[in-house]
């Protein structure tokens, strides 16, 4: 889970960036269609939702691989290839 926690954090901090995934957030599961009673598991939807979908560093690269609007977009419209290879060209598998 820190992995995905930090898939924004770690690359954009590498790169200067501010404003990266803080883990610390309080964000609830409201903002991905309902109210969630588990906080780790929206804090793992929003760090998804971040580094996949909205993450500000990766638009270039990310239009290289997909399109997607939310979460539910990105895994049902999209071949699982494409998102791999997303996350290798960010430098995420170097850091597993």
């Amino acid at each position: 889970m820190y992995i995905v926690r930090g898939l924004c954090s770690a690359v954009a901090a590498e790169r200067g960036a501010k404003g990266a995934y803080d883990p610390g957030s309080t964000v609830q599961g409201a903002a991905f269609g309902g109210e969630s009673g588990n906080l780790a598991s929206s804090k793992l939807a929003f760090a998804l939702q971040n580094g996949f979908i909205s993450c500000i560093d990766f638009d270039i690269i990310r239009q290289n691989f997909y399109t997607a609007s939310n979460l539910k977009d990105l895994f049902h419209n999209s071949h699982p290839k494409r998102i791999i290879s997303f996350v290798h060209a960010i430098g995420l598998t170097n850091k597993l």
